[in-house]
Formats: structure tokens, C-alpha cells, sequence
């Protein structure tokens, strides 16, 4: 051992912090030796969570601190939710609305979810119970040891000794965030859409576009905004559209001249047109300016947390998002100087920063448009991002008004801080379907061989989670098929990664890897197994029964609220579960109901003259 490492383990210490890098067999088994520890993995790899759990030697495993991280994210919400009334100085307010910080994404950051692990590991520390934490970022294995100690726990930290230094990384995140924002300008140059034309409409729309699909004059569904864009047009409303590319799936080329192509018909044009040299530097500005809007100190439940301020002010500071998000600020200006003043603008709302640096900067420069947030997907209780805080409302950086997919999404905002006035149901335009009549389907098991399906999301640590559980509880069970489907936006490497992982840990003989929709599959399926998935609500509309698998390692992020839904964290419980949904036709039943009345509790009904209405009110121009 080292001296390090002797010193520690002859030392009494309530915690020790220890990086993976410095873990080996004998070490994790001379840190054991120094005291009764529980083991908790607070990493993002958990493949390397299932090593650590299986007993090497003399080492204890590793446990599960899912739910303690998961109780502390239900404890914390409401503070979560608003945490900018403690961080937020009430400067430079755009610099604020677009960090990673404030969006509290937990698949953009580990902002939220450090948070979270480190309340769950000081109060179970406080409580008596002594640890051994093993952590994969050295850099937040520093920060809690420091916060176990700011917060009276004896703690050690083993690990590199080396500050986290972000201006490296930081030089090649912003090298390549400006040879990106270069290759679009050429790209706009060569396809400049119909700015010029945007002029003469009144009531615009904002979403997002690959390139791929037909024109939003062209078609009457937007990927996004749904049937909204053809009821109106219906109407006899002329609208026009700012475009936001999905440029990480297709090239930006590509997607510029399928607008420009468009534009032909229905005035559009890409957001970056409106961003130039003086737009790049301003946001520039706001990047400059992140640390004078911050406040450093944060106290969480009586728990100073402040270390890991500076670790995600750090972070921020190595990487070029804020920036990217900040130009949306200058969007306003930049349509004011072109002469342009849209009376109204409805947007695909996601509460992410751009969108809130976007209102900022329509406050200011253009302050008579009237702004329209459209929810276009549910969001799980924790996903704490789409939440606007009670600062938001009051400062514009939120919507004039929200517009939710159903009841339940209004009620959850309002109880969480919301103005009621300001958020009002307006259906799911995007999922009509959800909402169709449909055949009702036989509770009852077809007879053969039955079908579990299992929805990855496109996040790699959870897909892998997810179908590990679901191939480690179904092993060995006969009569019965596991059906894992990749989410549609994963590419090749990404599925050969995940087969090839899972055949490590488990026996994959029973299962089948697919590509394609979902929906189809669920026609086929007799039970639902998912994590983040939206298709459990098609599942619901389609009476498969569904259960939601939580993780061992990171957050729960459910997206069909409600008790009556089927949760477990261990592969035990999942196979118990299993075994009774296609055993008991009492207990199928019972679940599907309770999930379909969810759904119609998460999903309203649009109605197009309602939509109308509202245009006509925030435009202040009726339908021709």
C-alpha cells in the first residue's frame, strides 16, 4: 500500500472518497478492512457498477444507492425547481438563463445528480452509517470529500491530487464550437431562406427540422408543433418560421438548403441567418460574464453544497454550450434592425436555455411579441429542466404563456410554482394518435410464446441498464422472448456496444436486438419494460401492461406519472413482476386500467377553434 492509502486506512474517517483509478483488488479490500463501510458507486458507467457489484476476493460489493439518490431528488424538488433564487446574483441574467447550471438537464450535466448523491451520502453519513464511495470524475470525488468535511464528517480523499484545469478542454470545446458556427455561416450564405419574405406574416413559428422531412408550408404536421401549423392555416393564417437545425444528426448544409428550398413556399428561415460576428461576440459577453452571475455559496436542507458551485462553474467554463445558447438572445435585436416584429410567436417548448435567453432578448428588443410556449413531449417528475422556476415568471425569461399537453402537466407546474393565468391546457397536438379510439384489446395472454419488450433510450448508461435488468430477470424463464428495441436516433456503434457489453454480464440467448418503431413491436407484446421512454404512454392506449425499471446509479425518470405504476430497482422484483403480470389476469388488468387513466389525465383532446382563438388573442389579427 501507499502511504496514502496506509494513512487512511489507519486513520477513523466516517467517509472515504476514493477515485477508480487508484482502486484495486487489494486496496478496496485494505479500505474495507478499516471499518464496517457500506460501498456506493457514484459513476456513470454501469457496466463498471455490475464489476464492482460481484465480490472480488475479500471486497464487499458494491450497493445500490438508487433510492437514496432518487428520495433526496423527491425531497429537494421544489428547491431544485428554483434554485436559481440562491444561485442567480440578478446579473447579467442572460449569462445565467444559458448555463448548464441553471437548466439543472441531468443528461446534459451531473449538476442535479451530484446534488442529489451528495445529500443522500452526508445525511447517511450524519446518521451514523460509515462509507466507502468510489467515484469515475476525480474532480467531483474532491468536491464531496470537501463537502462531507464542510458538513462536520470525517472524510479522506484517494485520488489524484491534480486540480481540475478546464482550459485545455476548454480551448477545444470553443475551436470546435466556432469551426462549426463558421461551416454554418458558408452553409447560410449559399442558402439564405426567406428573411426578406418573413416581413409580411404576422404570427410566427418556431421548431426544429433535420433537413429530411417535407416543408413546413408543404405539410401539415410539424415533427414538433404537430396539427397546430395546419389549423391555422385552415384559419387563413400566413405564417412564417425560424427554423432551429438538427445539425448532430444531419449536415448543416444539407438542412440549410432544405429550408432555403422551402422558404419557397412558406416563408422560413434558420435562426443561425440572424446570428453574425457582432451576435458571436455578444454571446461571447455572456460567457464572460458567468462568473458575476453566480452566487457561490448553496445550502441545501441545512447542507452546504458550495464545492459543488465551483465544480460546475468550472465545467461550465470548459465548454462552449453557453455560448451557443446566448446568441438566442440577440435573435430579437437581430429581427428588430431587419424591420421585423412578429405579433406573436408560438415555439416548441423544452424550458432549455436558448429558449430562455431567446424571451430575454425578445423582452428587451422586441417587448410587443407576444410569446408561446407549446409543450410538444411529456416530462418525468424529476427531469426538473422542463420545470420553470417562480424567477422565471418573473423576470420574462419564460413563456407569456405555457400551453400543456393535458391536465395533469398544468396541475404539476402550478402546484410547483406556476402563475395558473399563465399556464393553460391546449391538447396533445403532437400525439393525436395517443388519443384515437381504438380496438380494445384482450387483457388476456395470447397463447405461445409470451413477448417482453424493452424501449432503450438513446442515453448509453441507461439503455444499458435498463436491458441488463431486463435480460438478467427474464433468463432462464420459459415460454418467453425479450425483444430489446434501440431508440431510432442511435447509430450503429451504439448498438454493437450495447450487445456486446450485455453478452458479457448476462445470457443473451433469449433475446432478440431490433431496430424500427416501438408501436409496431407493442402488438405483439405482452409486457412493457422501459426507464425514460415515452412509449409507455402507446402502451397504455394499447393496454400493454408496462413496468418501470429504476436505476441502481442515477436518476428515475419516469414519465407516466402516477402510484398505480409498477416500479422496481432489482433484478428479483423486475423477474417477480414479470412472472405475475403473465400469470394473474386480475393484476394485468388492474395495471392497464390504472394506466389508462393516466393517460387521459396526461393527454387532452385539442381542439383546433380553441388554438384559433388563442392566435387571434396573441396576435391581435383575426383569421382571414
Amino acid at each position: 500500500m501507499g502511504d496514502k492509502l496506509d494513512s487512511i486506512v489507519k486513520g477513523h474517517h466516517d467517509v472515504i472518497v476514493v477515485a477508480e483509478s487508484h482502486l484495486s483488488v487489494e486496496s478496496h479490500t485494505a479500505l474495507s478492512r478499516s471499518g464496517p463501510f457500506t460501498t456506493w458507486y457514484f459513476g456513470n458507467d454501469y457496466a463498471r457498477y455490475l464489476e464492482l457489484s460481484a465480490p472480488r476476493g475479500q471486497s464487499p460489493p458494491v450497493s445500490s444507492a438508487g433510492e437514496a439518490i432518487n428520495r433526496e431528488a423527491g425531497t429537494l424538488s421544489r428547491a431544485l425547481i428554483d434554485i436559481d433564487a440562491q444561485l442567480a446574483s440578478g446579473r447579467f441574467p442572460v449569462s445565467w438563463c444559458s448555463s448548464d447550471i441553471a437548466e439543472l438537464n441531468p443528461y446534459v450535466s451531473t449538476f442535479y445528480l451530484d446534488i442529489c448523491r451528495s445529500v443522500a451520502l452526508v445525511k447517511a453519513a450524519q446518521s451514523g452509517k460509515r462509507f466507502l464511495v468510489i467515484v469515475d470524475d476525480p474532480a467531483f470525488g474532491r468536491a464531496l470529500t470537501r463537502i462531507c468535511r464542510d458538513n462536520g464528517i470525517a472524510a479522506a480523499w484517494n485520488g489524484p491530487r491534480g486540480l481540475f484545469n478546464p482550459w485545455l478542454k476548454s480551448l477545444r470545446a470553443h475551436a470546435g464550437f466556432l469551426l462549426g458556427w463558421f461551416r454554418q455561416r458558408r452553409a447560410l450564405r449559399r442558402h439564405p431562406g426567406g428573411l426578406e419574405a418573413l416581413a409580411g406574416r404576422k404570427l410566427w413559428m418556431m421548431s426544429w427540422t433535420d433537413g429530411q422531412a417535407g416543408a413546413a408550408g408543404n405539410d401539415v404536421k410539424d415533427r414538433f408543433l404537430g396539427d397546430l401549423p395546419g389549423w391555422l392555416r385552415s384559419a387563413g393564417y400566413k405564417i412564417g418560421w425560424v427554423k432551429n437545425p438538427i445539425a448532430w444528426l444531419h449536415p448543416i448544409g444539407e438542412i440549410a438548403e432544405s429550408v432555403d428550398r422551402d422558404a419557397s413556399s412558406e416563408p422560413a428561415v434558420l435562426a443561425g441567418r440572424l446570428f453574425g460576428i457582432r451576435e458571436l461576440f455578444r454571446a461571447y459577453g455572456h460567457f464572460l460574464m458567468l462568473p458575476f452571475a453566480l452566487r457561490r455559496q448553496l445550502v441545501l436542507d441545512g447542507i452546504d453544497l458550495t464545492q459543488l458551485v465551483h465544480l460546475a462553474l468550472r465545467r461550465e467554463l470548459a465548454s462552449a454550450r453557453l455560448v451557443a445558447a446566448a446568441l438566442y438572445a440577440s435573435l430579437a435585436l437581430s429581427l428588430s434592425r431587419a424591420g421585423l416584429a412578429p405579433a406573436a410567436l408560438f415555439y416548441s417548448f423544452e424550458n432549455q436555455p436558448w429558449e430562455k435567453a431567446m424571451l430575454l432578448g425578445f423582452r428587451r428588443a422586441l417587448p410587443h411579441t407576444r410569446l408561446i410556449g407549446v409543450q410538444n413531449a411529456p416530462f418525468a417528475e424529476r427531469f426538473f429542466s422542463y420545470q420553470v422556476s417562480s424567477r422565471q415568471w418573473q423576470d420574462g425569461a419564460a413563456p407569456d404563456v405555457l400551453m400543456t399537453i393535458g391536465p395533469e402537466f398544468r396541475e404539476r407546474t402550478i402546484d410547483l410554482g406556476s402563475p395558473p393565468d399563465r399556464v393553460l391546457v391546449g391538447g396533445a397536438v403532437r400525439f393525436g394518435n395517443l388519443l384515437t379510439p381504438r380496438a380494445e384489446r384482450c387483457d388476456r395472454l395470447r397463447t405461445g410464446v409470451n413477448l417482453v419488450l424493452v424501449t432503450c433510450p438513446d442515453n448509453a448508461t441507461d439503455a444499458f441498464e435498463l436491458a441488463h435488468k431486463a435480460a438478467a430477470a427474464t433468463e432462464g424463464m420459459a415460454g418467453l422472448r425479450l425483444v430489446i428495441n434501440f431508440h431510432p436516433l442511435v447509430d450503429a456503434v451504439f448498438r454493437k456496444t450495447l450487445r456486446n457489453r450485455l453478452s458479457q454480464f448476462v445470457d443473451c440467448s433469449h433475446v432478440d436486438f431490433v431496430d424500427g418503431r416501438a408501436v409496431q413491436l407493442l402488438e405483439q407484446a405482452d409486457i412493457l419494460l422501459y426507464n425514460s421512454s415515452s412509449t409507455v404512454f402507446e402502451a397504455a392506449a394499447m393496454r400493454v401492461p408496462a413496468i418501470f425499471v429504476e436505476s441502481d446509479i442515477r436518476l428515475d425518470l419516469d414519465v407516466l406519472p402516477g402510484a398505480g405504476t409498477i416500479r422496481v430497482r432489482n433484478t428479483a422484483d423486475l423477474r417477480r413482476q414479470i412472472e405475475s403480470l403473465l400469470s394473474d389476469g386480475s393484476a394485468r388488468k388492474t395495471v392497464v386500467d390504472t394506466a389508462s387513466d393516466q393517460l387521459s389525465e396526461c393527454f387532452a383532446h385539442p381542439k383546433p377553434e380553441f388554438w384559433v382563438a388563442l392566435a387571434e388573442r396573441m396576435s391581435g389579427t383575426a383569421a382571414r
